[in-house]
């Protein structure tokens, strides 16, 4: 019993340091952390019928790293650190990581960051849904599907900088 504990321990405490380098293509995550953020984009939008296109059609977990990478160096570890305690979180209570899980289970998982009674796993899930729901309808495509059309009125401005747009750099691999 004292092994198992020990091994489980040791097992979290490396899922939640050492981050590796970015994943190719990427900015900030590795390839656990975008493996675990493109779940969570699938999880929020699946596609139809519960929303209009899906995260990877929208390409949603680029988008997030891409919005990770232009905060302060810090606060992208803390985001990093939030992402992979999210994906070790579900383990005592789904049997697995939550990229691992399926859609219906990661949704579970989500639903119950933000009902949790802890202020931190609710105050996680909202950093977390903030800039996955941001990317989402950041795409043109999805608000004309949604038929969102009041605020800023983007048809007069089509080259207007976007995140995309004036995306820092990729990091030069050392």
């Amino acid at each position: 019993m004292g092994g198992a504990l020990l091994a489980g321990g040791g097992a979290v405490l490396h899922a939640l340091r050492g981050f590796g380098a970015p994943k190719e293509g990427l900015r900030v995550f590795d390839f656990i952390e975008a493996s675990v953020v493109e779940a969570l984009c699938e999880a929020r939008f699946p596609g139809p019928p519960d929303c209009p296109y899906t995260s990877a059609e929208v390409k949603l977990p680029e988008f997030v790293d891409l919005y990770v990478s232009g905060l302060y160096e810090d606060t992208q570890q803390l985001f990093r650190m939030l992402i992979r305690t999210l994906n070790v979180s579900t383990v005592l209570s789904h049997g697995r990581t939550f990229r691992y899980l399926s859609v219906a289970q990661r949704r579970e998982a989500l639903g119950e960051w933000a009902t949790s009674e802890l202020r931190v796993r609710r105050a996680g899930y909202q950093s977390l849904s903030f800039a996955v729901n941001m990317g989402y309808y950041e795409d043109e495509r999805v608000r004309a599907a949604l038929g969102l059309t009041t605020g800023c009125d983007l048809s007069a401005s089509p080259g207007r900088p976007t995140l995309w747009t004036q995306a820092p750099p990729l990091k030069e691999e050392a």
